[in-house]
């Protein structure tokens, strides 16, 4: 190859290769601007801009201007495997809209490649459910057919308004093409404005159902917690006021059954130190943990107080600090909780190991009451107070994912929390956590089934669209063969016959009564 050769093979490329990046690059700005169709679905229109340009650049040109544009999902969903996907689509679609329609062609690419590719790369690779694979394939094939059906009327009404009057040169759209454009777009735009709407109202949905299930929770906690710290304390005050009457000091004291079966012991300790009944097993630690009581719970004479040490081989485990008056002084009953005693005071709730219902105090940390896995309790360890507060008021959401912008983010691993105070003990709180994941999914089951119709919609419609446009096209042929023939040779042959529509019918027998009256 010469020199010149080189140079003018250079220039070839220059020439393609700008105007592909350039539509690249406004494809990826117009996939910044995506619809969310729900959790985990979104509609990207970027490639629509792409497409409106195949009959007018070469497909090498075509394939590298969808594979930039497409880039944007990469960044949505970290992984390439859509990219690469909407990349081999694009490519097609420019290879054969040369000669055939691009919709149509695109409908037989998501039918013969596209669904085998997410096949194997979501279901396979990536390892999805399968409930998650089938939007996954309804979502990308619609959407991936809508772009064309976009970029062709963008085609079209670039033909039509002739921007600067220099489109004249480019192709004309081929009847098969209008015909499946028209078709498809009566589909598919409706539908995708209605996914638009109906996805707010699924989500809301299914956060309200969890919402309410919280709410009952956090009412039959609250109530249960508050009715088990009033009547234990007021059964402690009883008791402590027995042993004192008899004369009991610096003992241990059996404790009635009633009792025993939720406290280990009691200590009872005056405002200044004064021991008048020790907990035999824990004497050497009831010092001590009084000296690190903080000062409300000393001062506090209203109401009793739940004191939670996260330190068990140092501290007796759970207190319950109970005011009482020995001979007008101030003293405190302190009772040892025994393990599992305020988990037993909950009703059993059908709790996954992503949810459960903890209590929790900033100061003190979080005792879980209900079932919960090690993963779950440090999760509720590390909210930050100010999302426990705004937990107070509504319902929070609460994940691992960043959502928007991590792999297929539907919240299926998502909870919802909601936190309350505590009428018995309002310097705790109530948090209360659900998983998404049963309301996500009936959601999802919904969008499938849309997704199906749609998609079974599609394909029956692509292939009236190519029977009807293939008739209109060989029919449209006939007349411009009769049109030539009347203008070549003054003659003309008998009427069409198998021309079903009424326009195409009447321009068929005028042509044939003008070539009767031809001299």
């Amino acid at each position: 190859m010469t020199n010149r050769e080189r140079l003018a093979t250079g220039k070839m490329i220059a020439a393609d290769l700008w105007p592909a990046v350039a539509l690249g690059a406004a494809g990826f700005l117009l996939n910044m601007l995506e619809l969310q169709l729900g959790w985990g679905l979104h509609f990207m229109f970027g490639n629509a801009l792409v497409y409106a340009f195949v009959r007018v650049m070469r497909p090498h040109s075509i394939l590298l201007a969808g594979s930039i544009s497409s880039l944007r999902s990469v960044f949505l969903w970290n992984h390439p495997w859509a990219w690469a996907i909407w990349t081999l689509e694009v490519g097609c679609v420019g290879y054969f809209s040369r000669t055939k329609s691009p919709v149509r062609t695109d409908v037989l690419f998501w039918l013969l490649i596209g669904t085998p590719l997410l096949i194997l790369s979501y279901g396979v690779i990536m390892e999805m459910d399968r409930l998650s694979l089938l939007l996954v394939i309804g979502k990308q094939a619609t959407n991936g057919v809508l772009n064309v059906v976009l970029g062709e009327i963008i085609y079209l009404t670039l033909l039509s308004l002739k921007p600067l009057g220099k489109l004249t040169d480019w192709p004309k759209m081929p009847i098969q093409s209008f015909v499946m454009m028209i078709l498809l777009a009566v589909i598919l735009i409706p539908m995708t404005v209605y996914l638009r709407i109906d996805a707010p109202a699924r989500e809301q949905a299914a956060r309200s159902s969890v919402d309410q299930v919280l709410k009952e929770r956090l009412q039959i906690a609250d109530a249960t917690i508050s009715m088990w710290t009033q009547s234990r304390s007021l059964g402690l005050k009883i008791f402590a006021e027995e042993q004192l009457a008899r004369g009991t000091r610096r003992s241990a004291a059996a404790l009635p059954e009633e009792l025993s079966q939720e406290f280990s012991g009691i200590s009872i300790i005056g405002q200044d130190g004064t021991h008048f009944l020790n907990d035999a097993d824990n004497s050497g630690t009831v010092r001590k943990t009084m000296q690190d009581l903080p000062a409300e719970y000393v001062k506090d004479r209203s109401r009793s107080h739940l004191v939670y040490f996260r330190d068990t081989a140092t501290y007796p485990n759970n207190l319950l600090v109970v005011p009482i008056r020995i001979s007008g002084n101030h003293a405190v009953v302190i009772a040892r909780i025994r393990q599992g005693a305020l988990q037993r005071s909950i009703p059993p709730t059908d709790d996954d190991a992503s949810g459960g219902t903890f209590l929790v105090k900033a100061a003190a940390g979080v005792l879980p009451l209900s079932k919960s896995t090690p993963k779950s309790l440090d999760q509720v360890n590390v909210l930050d107070e100010a999302l426990r507060n705004a937990a107070d008021k509504s319902a929070v959401l609460i994940s691992d994912t960043s959502y928007g912008n991590a792999l297929m983010s539907d919240l299926r691993d998502a909870r919802m929390a909601r936190a309350s105070k505590i009428a018995a003990l309002p310097d705790w709180q109530i948090l209360t956590i659900a998983s998404l994941s049963p309301e996500v999914l009936k959601a999802r089951e919904g969008q499938v089934q849309l997704f199906a119709a749609l998609c079974s919609f599609v394909i029956l419609v692509t292939i009236f669209g190519s029977v009807l446009s293939k008739r209109m096209e060989r029919s449209l042929r006939q007349l411009a063969h009769s049109v030539a023939d009347l203008a070549e040779l003054g003659t003309e042959r008998d009427k069409l016959d198998s021309l079903v529509i009424s326009e195409l019918d009447d321009i068929s027998g005028r042509i044939a009564f003008a070539g009767l009256n031809s001299p």
